[in-house]
């Protein structure tokens, strides 16, 4: 018999789960707070074997998106991209890193 564990979705590369968040109240607080979530985000991916892209950092990581996906999806995303989206009309999150774009904004 299977048992469905509530986490499964997130869990391709193992039985863990962990999550990094951040929130201050006071904006002059940005830079050291923006600074100790990287760090603690650099940590664990020493020991990360996945990640959630919902959870991904995507603003300072854009260049590494493809760690949220099975080599094999993010080849075969990649190849729906080029057939479906030729020219780049939808986010590409691997062009953000290179234009400074932010998720969401038109290509």
């Amino acid at each position: 018999m299977s048992l469905h564990r509530p986490l499964d979705p997130f869990l391709e590369g193992g039985d863990n789960y962990a999550d990094t968040e951040g929130q201050w109240d006071d904006a002059k607080d940005d830079s050291v707070n923006k600074y100790w979530l990287k760090r603690m985000y650099d940590e664990l991916q020493k020991i990360a074997r996945s990640r959630y892209i919902n959870e991904y950092d995507l603003e300072t990581r854009a260049g590494e998106t493809s760690k949220c996906f099975a080599a094999e999806n993010w080849e075969r995303l990649q190849r729906l991209r080029l057939e479906y989206d030729p020219d780049g009309v939808f986010v590409d999150v691997q062009q953000l890193e290179e234009h400074g774009d932010q998720p969401g904004a038109n290509n």
